[in-house]
């Protein structure tokens, strides 16, 4: 471990010794990188560690959803903004500007709702938000959890890893970090103006490819263990995985009011699979 800090910390190098780095880079993203191909995505900052587990799978979630509703212990929220209850999501859902938008214009891109229960919330709270999904017109939704595997490996600490936490899920702070970060090496920059003008779920993937290459192309004038701060606050300790629910079918499911999520969600994906 030693040795990976020491290999990733500094900026600038000679061609020989940044390709070292790349590698290193590389080799810490391949587990990351491995299940983003077989589905996996990112969520919302810190979402992922409240979602109960279920092994990754194919997904057809849509490639900019319009909104991720999540079901908490307490109260809902709308895109990390709460609301009190059932009613107040509704009227949320109904005003979300993603969604007003689609209503009126079919090739609108944002389409489709996330929907993320926390594993300590009762599931009997799960049924009024999928009513909520229901009332706006939606026929089907996505439930996230978190990958059923061993948890990814932070990466080393690095010149930004005090930066990125003083700055917390502040994405304005974040923002300005990865700018004053990524500026030394302008295909860092191209990297990510390219990706924030692509669908949510190709972000990712993009950035995983064309990072590493971008960093060797400028002979890794940005830290590449900076590059693996950034890419872990911005995606990968939230990664998800997201499993496809009719609401016809989730409406003859039970939703016990006594049962949390974490135990009642392995039956709901049971159900699931045998309608596949």
């Amino acid at each position: 471990m030693v040795a990976l800090l020491m290999l990733l910390w500094s900026g600038g190098a000679t061609a020989g010794e940044c390709d070292d780095r790349v590698k290193e880079l590389k080799s810490w993203m391949a587990p990351a990188a491995e299940r983003v191909g077989r589905g996996a995505f990112a969520s919302l900052p810190g979402l992922a560690a409240r979602l109960a587990p279920a092994p990754l799978r194919p997904t057809t979630v849509p490639r900019h959803p319009a909104a991720t509703i999540e079901v908490r212990a307490e109260g809902y929220a709308v895109d990390d903004k709460p609301v009190a209850d059932a009613g107040a999501l509704k009227a949320a859902l109904a005003r979300h500007p993603n969604i007003v938008f689609a209503k009126g214009n079919p090739n609108a891109a944002a389409r489709g709702l996330l929907v993320a229960v926390h594993a300590d919330a009762a599931a009997s709270r799960v049924k009024p938000a999928l009513a909520a999904a229901g009332a706006i017109g939606e026929k089907r939704v996505w439930l996230l959890f978190v990958p059923a595997q061993a948890a990814l490996t932070p990466p080393p600490v690095s010149p930004v890893t005090k930066e990125l936490e003083s700055a917390g899920p502040d994405v304005n702070r974040i923002v300005q970090v990865v700018r004053t970060t990524f500026e030394p090496c302008p295909s860092l920059i191209d990297t990510m103006r390219r990706a924030s003008g692509m669908f949510t779920l190709n972000r990712l993937p993009l950035m995983l490819q064309e990072l590493p290459a971008g960093l060797a192309r400028c002979r890794c004038a940005t830290p590449p263990a900076a590059v693996a701060s950034i890419l872990w606050v911005l995606a990968l300790r939230d990664l998800v995985t997201a499993v496809e629910l009719p609401l016809e079918q989730a409406a003859a499911l039970p939703w016990p009011a006594d049962v949390p999520w974490r135990r009642l969600a392995p039956k709901v994906l049971a159900a699931v699979g045998r309608q596949k």
